[in-house]
């Protein structure tokens, strides 16, 4: 799959719109199951219909092997408060292109978070911005080469620049 088309893919299934057909890579499965899981997990949402995940996940039904990703190819977090309140998750995927996926669900809040990734170095780099509608949002952004095993966590803020919550990436 063109990294157009799997980015296209990931933004339909966070948006809650329907995605475009396309044939997706073997290599490519394991990260559209994460954006599925991701947006599924969020509450009250209906989960996928076991056709869509078979179609997803089935490889028998095209006669091709799924290749299991590289170690750190997929990383994954979870957004918790300082008082450990989880709020949502982030996932880091190596790739071509790589990419960041998050949802958050911030209970009584309404407006712009900002996102501040964590790098190996002890450095934060502003990754983007997101809204949260009624407490519930989602942020998904291609970064290109760039290599997620250099990534350690991020921070969420608030656009006042209070903090939200803060995830580490699983080693």
């Amino acid at each position: 799959m063109t990294s157009r088309k799997l980015s296209a893919f990931i933004d339909a299934i966070a948006t809650g719109r329907r995605p475009k057909r396309f044939r997706a890579a073997p290599e490519d499965v394991e990260v559209l199951r994460a954006a599925v899981d991701l947006r599924a997990a969020r509450p009250g949402e209906a989960e996928p219909t076991a056709a869509f995940t078979d179609a997803l996940t089935n490889p028998a039904s095209r006669h091709t092997a799924i290749q299991v990703p590289q170690r750190n190819a997929l990383r994954t977090g979870t957004f918790q408060t300082a008082d450990g309140q989880v709020l949502g998750q982030i996932v880091a995927y190596r790739g071509n292109p790589s990419w960041v996926f998050m949802n958050v669900d911030v209970p009584n809040y309404t407006g712009t978070v900002k996102c501040m990734l964590q790098v190996d170095d002890g450095s934060t780099v502003a990754f983007g911005t997101f809204t949260v509608q009624r407490g519930t949002g989602q942020f998904s952004k291609n970064i290109g080469s760039v290599d997620v095993g250099h990534l350690r966590g991020a921070k969420l803020v608030t656009s006042t620049g209070s903090p939200v919550a803060d995830a580490t990436f699983a080693a």
